[in-house]
């Protein structure tokens, strides 16, 4: 995955392997000869490596010529650079690099040396000493606006770190061990709301397509532990979600049962989900266009506890920086919302990644590069307070280190936290690390887990879970199902609450299990096994018939349902039309759950029922509802709301069901339109009860605020239907070119014309415009910087055009070497662009090479076309 960095080394084993034997030849040619030429041979070729800053093989010949030649500040010097430039091994570099600054010549010692030996002191937490030699060095190239820029961003990070550290937070940190990770890369861990389940990624031995990459690891894989006593089991292989290629998990549901999966692809990377069911999970499925773009990418995703909504990380066109954090909102269809940017103040003009919602929905972690960082990506979170995000706050050191520190998620009791790190005592490459927190003072939390059994045989059941508010009686939006094989469950809870668990399942008597969850201070874990028992019908009713069916609409309008009875003490099923009944259930989705489908039907339905034959006249009822619809479509008539809004409030239908040997006249509870028996009452935290006035008002408060943001919600929605608009509602309008009229000599003073509207330019985005390059060179030619000049007028009059660079070479020369030529070239152009003002967040930057030639490199006119930089507009 393109989040984790990798030795240089292995990536070029072969090529290393050549320079080893070479430094063998010439070790066994100088312990032999003492011969100054050969030494001198591999100055030169040392040297030249250097100089073509192909760091890694240089390091080899110059630790030879070190042992050869002790104390020569050069090889001292160019070791050092060596590990400053490395991705974790900076630190190693200080001492070479001290010891070439106070041997060396000031005249002969390399200003960059500075620049170095501030990134090693960065990287060691030596933060003061960075900013003395950071400073030096940004003195000298200030005028280079590239080079410059990046060197104030290191500074600011080491004047960050150096408050930070200042106040450490008290954590105590531990690696997963060897049950966990191997000797290669383990990264991205994932946990259950409980913490007894593990998902992350790895690129261990025994990856499903068994393929070992250049830098000596095999291909990313998604493994699966659990914990058993306390301790993890061996990472099972997700066989049925990895592929042959990369596979990397990028989110996990808090009940463990969903995974979200990153996967690249030729546009760009998108999600894809996968669902267990048992023992197994599905094939993944890529989520829909609201959330994946077909240009660009897609790296991370979250899903909040109660499943309604998704954060995730992407660079589409419209953010502050590279990578925003967004959110979609789950749809009543299912499906996902058109996605929304989370804002300037999470959002910075750098990138902010790997977003993870805490299962108390208002605290979200996230990696960024901006802000207060110490260095490279740090953690972040941001609490959503009365609907707005706050301002991010660094979660500090030493979980935030000067290196890049990506994906974190902490544990629902907000104990744990579980990361990736490379840190000394390690396993191999990055490992999965846990720590203890301090005291975070968020919501104390309640987890309600356990299994949904048969009565009898003690099996696993396929059931369902609605939530409802015990007060208000309305159904929470919990987008949740059990484990369909196993019967499991997890869910999270809110305290101050009063919650009604209703279990339904095909062929079983409904249960509802009443939970009050006090404004408790602790995290509280219930677990519990529900045991439902098969329905067993009399001889002369179906399981599950609807007996009783009465409507609260019949009572408001003053009609009264027809009851006969059928014996054996309960009532038989009254007379209903099932498309009024159609209608009823439409209303109360639109009321309650604002469903946008049924609001999208609603004025078909109305004018199906409305125009049968004789329907008006043979049913009065439908006249009523009808016109109360008409009436609020067509006026948005705010006291047709009201009513409409009353006439709902109760519920719509009472379902009785029939139970052999079982007391059908025991009281039930109505939820849904169905009457359901009481398991019993789970009153967590007994200790801490609520004052029956206090929470009656309270309720009634709630119950009033309620009513009113419904009919609130619901005539914004009729008003949307029936093409209404509020002058408050602000339109987006196309803005068009001003045409300028040519007006005859006027008779009389004209009036003076209205303010004109501001001009859209239009731009060719598609276009790729290639900026050529002579041979072995990344100057910029004249004719490059015409065509430079035509795209800097474009971007500099529209701040929302962003740039792609892709750098080309031809096939002249190593891989390798074109591969940095390629580089230096679209540097070439970054540059240009930065040392006139265009910032350089909205230029991103892609490396190829000699690998994605636009013609054939048989000929010199064709290697000519090759050497060029692609660059591309796009918003």
């Amino acid at each position: 995955m393109k989040k984790i960095f990798y030795s240089s080394f292995a990536a070029n084993y072969d090529k290393y392997l050549l320079s080893i034997l070479l430094i063998c030849t010439f070790s066994i040619n100088v312990c032999n000869a003492q011969d100054d030429k050969e030494l001198k041979a591999m100055t030169r070729e040392a040297n030249m490596l250097f100089e073509e800053m192909d760091y890694s093989t240089a390091f080899y010949f110059y630790t030879k010529l070190d042992s050869l030649e002790p104390g020569n500040s050069t090889c001292q010097y160019r070791i050092g650079v060596y590990y400053a430039v490395s991705y974790n091994e900076k630190t190693e570099a200080i001492p070479y690099l001290e010891y070439a600054l106070k041997n060396m010549d000031p005249q002969e010692f390399p200003f960059e040396g500075d620049y170095y030996l501030g990134m090693a002191y960065h990287f060691d937490l030596q933060f003061e000493k960075a900013i003395v030699h950071l400073k030096k060095y940004l003195a000298i190239i200030e005028r280079d606006v590239y080079e410059s820029s990046k060197v104030k961003r290191l500074i600011e990070n080491c004047e960050n770190g150096r408050e930070l550290i200042k106040k450490p937070i008290d954590v105590a940190i531990r690696n997963l061990g060897p049950e966990v990770n191997s000797k290669y890369t383990d990264h991205s861990p994932f946990i259950s709301a409980d913490e007894g389940t593990l998902i992350f990624t790895s690129r261990r031995e025994g990856s499903k397509g068994g393929i070992l990459n250049d830098d000596g690891q095999y291909m990313e894989d998604i493994y699966m532990s659990k914990k058993v006593n306390d301790s993890w089991a061996k990472p099972v292989n997700l066989d049925n979600v990895n592929s042959k290629e990369m596979d990397a998990c990028v989110g996990v549901s808090v009940d463990g049962q969903k995974l979200f999966i990153y996967i690249a692809g030729k546009g760009g990377s998108d999600i894809y989900m996968s669902e267990q069911d048992g023992e197994n999970w599905s094939a993944p499925v890529k989520l829909n266009n609201k959330i994946n773009t077909s240009k660009y990418n897609e790296n991370s995703a979250s899903l909040s506890a109660d499943g309604n909504m998704l954060y995730f990380s992407s660079d589409r066109p419209g953010g502050y920086g590279g990578f925003d954090i967004y959110a979609s909102k789950m749809l009543p269809t299912g499906d996902w919302d058109v996605a929304k940017n989370l804002g300037p103040k999470v959002n910075s003009k750098y990138n902010e990644d790997s977003p993870f919602i805490h299962p108390d929905n208002k605290t979200l972690y996230y990696s960024s590069n901006g802000f207060n960082s110490i260095g490279g990506n740090d953690i972040f979170f941001a609490k959503l307070e009365s609907d707005r995000w706050t301002s991010p706050t660094n979660i500090g050191h030493p979980i935030n280190t000067p290196g890049n520190d990506n994906t974190i998620v902490i544990s629902a009791n907000n104990k744990h936290a579980y990361f990736t790190a490379e840190r000394k005592g390690g396993y191999g490459g990055n490992d999965i690390y846990v720590a203890t927190l301090p005291e975070t003072g968020s919501d104390a939390l309640t987890l309600v887990k356990g299994i949904i059994t048969d009565s009898e045989s003690g099996k696993p059941i396929k059931a369902s879970i609605k939530v409802y508010d015990k007060e208000t009686k309305h159904r929470i939006n919990y987008v949740y199902s059990p484990n369909p094989e196993t019967g499991t469950y997890m869910m999270i809870f809110s305290p101050g609450k009063n919650y009604d668990m209703v279990i339904e399942a095909e062929g079983y008597s409904n249960y509802l299990v009443n939970i009050y969850i006090p404004d408790q201070k602790h995290f509280y874990e219930l677990t519990q096994v529900i045991e439902l028992s098969k329905i067993a019908p009399s001889s002369d009713a179906e399981a599950g018939e609807i007996i009783t069916v009465k409507s609260t609409i019949i009572d408001y309008i003053g009609e009264e349902p027809e009851n006969t009875n059928s014996g054996d003490g309960f009532e038989a099923k009254m007379k209903t039309e099932s498309e009024y009944d159609d209608l009823v259930n439409m209303l109360e989705l639109i009321i309650f759950n604002t469903d946008s489908m049924a609001l999208s039907n609603l004025d078909d339905e109305v004018e199906k029922i409305g125009n049968e034959e004789g329907k008006v006249e043979e049913e009065p009822n439908y006249d009523f509802l009808l016109g109360m619809l008409e009436t609020v479509i067509e006026t948005t008539d705010s006291m047709a709301l009201e009513n409409l809004d009353k006439v709902l409030e109760t519920e719509v239908s009472v379902k009785k069901y029939l139970y052999k040997n079982r007391d059908t006249t025991s009281e039930g509870v109505n939820y849904g339109g169905t009457t359901v028996q009481i398991l019993g009452k789970v009153d967590v935290n007994e200790g801490e009860k609520i004052k029956a006035e206090q929470r009656e008002n309270k309720a009634a408060e709630r119950r009033a605020d309620e009513r009113k943001a419904e009919r609130d919600r619901i005539k914004a929605l009729f008003m949307d239907e029936a093409g209404i608009h509020d002058e408050t509602i602000e339109a987006v309008a196309v803005q068009e070119p001003v045409k300028e009229e040519v007006v005859e000599e006027p008779v009389k003073e004209p009036e003076p014309d209205p303010e004109p509207e501001p001009v859209v330019k239009v731009v060719e985005f598609e276009k790729l415009y290639a900026i050529q390059f002579v041979h072995n060179s990344f100057d910029l030619t004249p004719n490059s910087k015409k065509t430079l000049a035509k795209l800097l007028d474009i971007l500099t009059q529209d701040n929302s055009i962003k740039v792609e660079l892709h750098g080309h070479a031809d096939n002249v020369g190593e891989d390798d070497f074109n591969m940095k030529l390629s580089e230096k070239r679209s540097m070439a152009i970054l540059k240009y662009f930065d040392q006139r003002k265009i910032d350089s967040v909205r230029i991103k930057v892609f490396n190829l090479g000699e690998k994605k030639p636009a013609t054939s490199n048989d000929t010199e006119a064709g290697r000519q076309k090759n050497r060029r930089v692609e660059v591309k507009l796009s918003r």
